[in-house]
């Protein structure tokens, strides 16, 4: 008994020693940071909490977390003043998040810098994908080194141009249906007081863009898409959301969470043994001539011999799981911002569907395949030159990516010491190199430091800022948000923020990383065309064949509220709009 006793007491004894030697080293950690921080000249967000070490994470938990960032960035404009700039980095606040030292880069050419110059100095802070792995695993999102150099070369031959073609009559055929189910939903309505419907256009979305990267990808029927996926991913995504702000979910044995655990199997299960069956139908009938989707592409990328390894299919899971995690939820926010949008703005309305009458107006056909042989209006599109002429459209799509930042913020971790020099965004403008093509290489920026400076040696005396240049050191370990919400409304980048302008888009940028609806650098979003197209497609052709607004009772500034944790950023209620058939020039 007395050795039991000794063994229950040096075990405790133990533990505690190493719980006590890991708080000591967090301690001594943050205190390194907050010293080369502190030396670096960098700002300490402004906090409206008065409780010491939980001041911050009491701010991100009372309001959203990216709004409050973007409010200290705001702040740190405000409080800048000609003695301020020679103090303190322009553009960049710190803040602590419990025990770990958070660096806001709001300045585009630092933003680039993190994003593309240094990206394989800056990984990817997985920790606040944490509540998402089960959906993302290894996948491309969370990869880094060199499985996410040999995953990204492979995805991307799925990805050619012969992919686009397919998407188009993949997505005209989503969004056929969607006007035939809402046809049919009026015509129920019969001579009613109203001839129109309210319709969650929010959920249409959803279920239209799953069943288009299902097919994509996966070559699935809308019925099985609209079967399987909302009853697997929606429980995985919803309390994975609330998992961000709330971890100790995950550990209580709640109802919610056993649905959770329960989804993530099904649904590891049920992309796994699509992968094995289509490996198995592969192997067994190598001259089949048929139609193949982005599972196909992937495949025919590797070596054959390779195709039945546990470690390819596991690998193929994952990055299955996260085009469809990825491809439907940015797409549906971005079709459900763009629709509420032009419910507000006319006359951006009047000039899609302008481009959607040259588009479809020159496809409609005569048909006699009904019962009475009365012709039929039929609109095929089969190729992206097809839909070249909806510009304004797709203009309208990036504009709502800008003003609603659907993924409102992402998280670098410096895994070494260095120094980010950049130009404040306000000394932007003539001087800068200008491009519409988002994410694309900037060379006239030079990397080199400026003549007789050390940036490495700040001090007190030092000057960061003034001039054309500024300089910071961030230590290892920092973790780097890239802002995307503030970087999106930032005056000096784009004139009147708030407002929605498509037409601003037929000027050219004032900087590639102004605008960052798709991420930038090297490790932009693989499918952000696909998503584009898609998009601009069934936004086209619904706004075209209908008539959205919102339901009476329904003020703009409830419709336009976002939720303040989810990611992507979606509206916080229902997106409900009452829609009319409309009258149009369609004629056969």
């Amino acid at each position: 008994m007395v050795g039991v006793v000794e063994c229950v007491w040096w075990g405790g004894t133990v533990i505690v020693s190493l719980a006590v030697l890991y708080l000591a080293h967090i301690a001594w950690e943050m205190q390194r940071l907050n010293r080369a921080l502190t030396a670096s000249h960098i700002r300490c967000a402004v906090t409206e909490s008065r409780v010491p070490f939980f001041n911050y994470v009491i701010d991100m938990l009372t309001y959203s977390p990216w709004m409050t960032i973007t409010k200290w960035i705001q702040q740190e404009d405000a409080a800048s003043s000609p003695q301020s700039v020679r103090e303190y980095v322009q553009g960049l606040v710190r803040f602590h998040f419990f025990h770990k030292a958070y660096v806001v880069v709001r300045p585009v050419e630092a933003v680039k810098h993190v994003l593309q110059r240094k990206v394989s100095e800056y990984h990817k802070d997985t920790s606040g994908y944490h509540p998402f792995m089960p959906l993302l695993g290894t996948g491309l999102v969370t990869s880094e080194g060199k499985l996410w150099e040999r995953q990204r070369r492979l995805i991307a031959s799925a990805f050619r141009v012969d992919i686009l073609d397919e998407t188009v009559g993949i997505a005209q055929r989503a969004v056929d249906r969607l006007v035939n189910k809402l046809t049919a939903a009026l015509s129920e309505r019969g001579s009613e007081s109203s001839d129109e419907v309210v319709v969650d256009m929010g959920e249409e979305f959803r279920k239209l863009t799953l069943q288009v990267i299902a097919e994509a990808v996966l070559s699935m029927s809308p019925e099985e898409s609209d079967r399987v996926f909302p009853a697997l991913y929606l429980p995985i995504v919803e309390e994975a959301n609330k998992r961000t702000f709330y971890p100790y979910r995950e550990y209580l044995p709640t109802p919610t969470n056993f649905t959770y655990m329960r989804a993530v199997k099904e649904l590891n299960s049920y992309i796994t043994n699509i992968i094995t069956s289509r490996v198995k139908h592969r192997l067994a009938n190598p001259t089949e001539d048929r139609r193949t989707d982005i599972l196909d592409r992937i495949l025919d990328a590797q070596d054959q011999s390779r195709w039945t390894s546990t470690e390819v299919v596991l690998q193929l899971r994952d990055e299955i799981k996260t085009f469809i995690f990825a491809g439907h939820e940015t797409s549906s926010m971005m079709l459900s911002w763009s629709l509420y949008e032009l419910t507000q703005n006319s006359s951006a309305l009047a000039r899609i569907r302008s481009e959607a009458q040259k588009v479809y107006g020159s496809l409609a056909t005569r048909t006699t395949t009904d019962a009475d042989a009365t012709p039929v209006a039929d609109y095929t599109l089969e190729t992206v030159d097809q839909v070249k002429e909806l510009q304004f459209t797709y203009n309208a799509l990036r504009e709502a990516l800008r003003k609603y930042a659907i993924v409102p913020v992402v998280t670098r971790e410096a895994m070494h010491d260095d120094v980010i020099r950049f130009k404040p965004d306000s000394e932007l403008g003539s001087n800068s190199t200008t491009s519409n093509n988002i994410g694309t290489s900037n060379n006239t920026n030079s990397d080199s430091p400026a003549p007789n400076s050390d940036p490495t040696n700040l001090n007190s005396d030092t000057v960061v800022g003034g001039g054309n240049e500024q300089h910071v050191l961030i230590p290892k370990g920092t973790k780097i948000v890239i802002p995307i919400a503030a970087i999106h409304h930032d005056p000096h980048l784009w004139p009147d923020p708030s407002a929605y302008k498509p037409e601003r888009w037929e000027q050219p940028l004032v900087h590639p990383f102004a605008w960052l609806g798709f991420i930038g650098g090297p490790r932009n979003c693989i499918g952000q065309h696909f998503a584009l197209l898609e998009s601009k497609i069934v936004l086209a052709y619904l706004v075209w064949r209908f008539d959205f607004a919102l339901p009476r009772g329904i003020t703009a500034e409830q419709a336009s509220a976002r939720h303040p944790f989810n990611i992507p950023v979606c509206p916080r209620d229902p997106l409900s709009l009452a829609v009319t058939a409309r009258t149009t020039t369609i004629t056969i």
